[in-house]
């Protein structure tokens, strides 16, 4: 199966964490969203600092690493929860 590769990076130590997988570019986001907007965690204390980075593909079958396109920026946590609440607000109204 191949899964898709994804890092949080900081700004402020300038290091990449340890990547996860997930099998979207969506469920990474919503799961980095949620960390943004738990309090108890350091991503939510300071959003600016971390961003959502797209690093490739992984396939578990082979143990094969794709990186053809570069790591992507998806957005700080900053960036994306203020999207996110744009979203809520759009679906609440419609």
């Amino acid at each position: 199966m191949t899964l898709k590769m994804f890092s949080i990076y900081d700004k402020a130590t300038e290091v990449f964490n340890q990547p996860f997988f997930m099998l979207t570019k969506a469920e990474a986001l919503r799961a980095f969203i949620k960390m943004a907007t738990d309090h108890d965690t350091q991503i939510a204390n300071s959003p600016h600092d971390f961003h959502l980075y797209y690093l490739g593909t992984y396939d578990n079958s082979v143990a094969m690493v794709n990186q053809d396109k570069g790591i992507e920026d998806l957005g700080s946590a900053a960036q994306l929860t203020k999207q996110d609440k744009v979203l809520e607000l759009k679906e609440q109204t419609a």
